[in-house]
């Protein structure tokens, strides 16, 4: 009796071997693994369930399968029984509960003290530790490094011992309530995972509620008023010695929450952007810091005092001949309107658009508007991007999968150079800052949709197609497309 899809089971059991093995060799990449084996694991465990099912109806009908597949189902026995045994075993020892890390963990390691952001640092610490403003609000336009000064507000913080602890969470655009809810209580060593998700809510609440000491929990680009209550966050009057910090680009979300206190953050001043932008772009490169102040001036004034702008342009300018910084100058100066953006964001466009522009290597463009399918804030692993450049055809057909992943990773490192990517600390990942992904969507628009709810339907147009909703449409049109990530 012959199976449909017997050839593909029997490959299925041969890649899950080969990965068993390799997850053995290679606990350092543990969690960069675990979930594709549980996948693979399980996908396994159901074919051979189902494929033993159709043996027995076999049978029952006097029917005998081929030899094959009884080979296939003691082998896939095998298997599936040694799975669950290195599971118990070696993965338990490996994936044993570690304390996360705090705050320490999101601040940069090249934060420059610019004089024009002390005086901000200084309100907003000052404002969550006199205990009369339970909610503060940080706002600024995209680009102004909001981020940034939030996480040396909770260091500042944290290292004070003022608080007994600092979260720090980022909402993005649209919002996950559930997952805003689950980073808190991981950090805060709260399983919710035995209880019944409507009580998740409460027992976050009353896990905080019950602290003797003051909480501080940094909610970072929020887009739209957040329920506090919803998500488990004592608020207003009854805050229960919790407090919050929001950064957003919009007056009216301090607002709508209610802050006490905003501080808003505008764009740097003169002096220091033309710092920030020497601290990128400065190299061996025989000039004196006089010269190359006066050609960077006029860099400067194009990129608008935006912190983002400035270190992504300087840093690609950073590798090339000093002789081609007038020519890239004039070509930022008379580079096209953008009719379709916020007219705040233009400077920052420009500029961005010119460093992706003089990438110089056509790879790294092409990986680079890859990675922006991701949601905002999501760190890419390394190992995913090999794979999807790989698979995406972008390095050409790769024979040599050690020859494809050395090119993958040389041009994630020029991306990185050029801080269109970051690098996650003490992660195997990058990600993309928010301003710099709504820059790459919208070069790469004609091309690539995410999809982040039910509400957003499939472009038939689009090649690349990020889907992160369980409202899977039973019919659609994909015929362009290439890559669908799920």
């Amino acid at each position: 009796m012959a199976f449909p899809g017997e050839g593909i089971l029997t490959d299925l059991a041969k890649r899950l071997a080969d990965k068993t093995i390799t997850e053995v060799n290679y606990f350092r990449h543990f969690d960069t693994h675990v979930c594709e084996f549980e996948q693979q694991h399980n996908e396994l465990d159901a074919k051979f369930e189902e494929v033993n099912n159709d043996i027995e109806d076999a049978k029952r009908k006097n029917e005998n399968p081929t030899k094959d597949v009884e080979v296939w189902k003691d082998k896939a026995y095998i298997l599936i029984q040694e799975n669950r045994r290195i599971k118990q075993t070696c993965f338990e020892r490996v994936a044993h509960p570690a304390k996360l890390p705090g705050i320490k963990y999101h601040v940069l390691g090249d934060f420059i003290d610019f004089e024009s952001r002390k005086s901000k640092l200084k309100q907003l610490v000052e404002a969550l530790e006199d205990g009369n403003h339970h909610m503060v609000g940080l706002q600024g336009m995209g680009g102004t490094g909001k981020t940034t000064l939030a996480t040396q507000v909770g260091k500042q913080i944290e290292e004070s011992k003022a608080f007994e602890k600092v979260i720090f969470v980022v909402v993005s655009n649209p919002p996950d309530i559930s997952k805003i809810r689950d980073d808190i209580a991981r950090q805060l060593g709260l399983p919710l995972d035995k209880a019944a998700e409507a009580d998740h809510s409460k027992l976050l609440w009353s896990r905080i509620s019950n602290k003797e000491r003051k909480l501080l929990i940094i909610l970072d680009d929020v887009w739209e008023k957040l329920n506090l209550t919803n998500i488990g966050i004592p608020s207003g009057p009854d805050h229960k010695n919790c407090y919050v910090l929001i950064t957003t680009r919009h007056s009216r979300v301090c607002e709508a929450m209610r802050c006490q206190k905003t501080i808003h953050l505008h764009t740097l001043t003169d002096e220091d952007a033309l710092n920030l932008f020497l601290f990128h772009a400065t190299s061996n490169n025989g000039l004196s810091r006089k010269e190359l102040e006066d050609l960077a001036r006029g860099f400067v004034k194009e990129c608008g005092g935006l912190p983002i702008a400035i270190a992504s342009l300087a840093s690609t300018l950073r590798i090339w001949p000093v002789s081609e910084w007038k020519e890239a100058l004039a070509t930022l100066r008379k580079s096209e309107k953008f009719l379709d953006i916020d007219e705040d964001l233009v400077q920052v466009y420009r500029c961005l658009s010119l460093s992706y522009g003089n990438l110089r290597n056509e790879k790294a463009q092409k990986l680079f508007l890859l990675c922006s399918i991701f949601p905002e804030d999501y760190e890419i692993p390394i190992n995913l991007i090999i794979r999807l450049g790989i698979g995406a055809g972008i390095f050409g057909k790769v024979e040599n999968y050690c020859a494809g992943r050395s090119q993958v990773l040389g041009v994630k490192n020029e991306l990185v150079a050029s801080t269109l990517l970051l690098k996650v600390d003490e992660k195997e990942c990058v990600k993309m800052h928010d301003l710099v992904r709504e820059v790459a969507l919208w070069m790469a628009k004609e091309d690539i949709q995410v999809i982040m709810d039910s509400r957003t339907a499939l472009e038939t147009s689009k090649r690349i197609v990020f889907w992160s909703t369980n409202d899977f449409p039973d019919q659609f049109d994909g015929a362009k497309l290439e890559i669908l990530f799920l």
